[in-house]
């Protein structure tokens, strides 16, 4: 139920998506630095169960988990570009990089 919830923000709001992925990519790379890999090892972390528990829409293409197959993650329907922010000036601005 709370994923769901935090999904419908992150579908509804680019603030809380932004700040998902950043959160997510953190983690992932926290993860695989970490001194003690052989505890915290990137190739057994079930990285889907990890991207559902942040509600990302996609997955962000981060360099430690590209090529890998990722189980256990459902992509959403929503784009993720067509995610605006709640604020005009900051969706302004985004409107006009897209079109670069």
């Amino acid at each position: 139920m709370l994923e769901d919830i935090r999904k419908t923000y992150n579908e509804k709001s680019r603030d809380f998506l932004d700040k998902a992925v950043a959160a997510f990519v953190s983690f992932v790379r926290g993860y695989s630095e970490h001194e003690l890999s052989f505890v915290f090892n990137i190739k057994e972390l079930d990285l889907g169960d990890v991207a559902t528990s942040f509600s990302l829409l996609r997955l962000p293409r981060v360099k430690e988990i590209m090529g890998r197959q990722i189980a256990n993650f459902v992509q959403s329907e929503v784009a993720p570009d067509s995610v605006a922010y709640s604020d005009a000036t900051k969706e302004a601005a985004r409107q006009e990089r897209l079109k670069k």
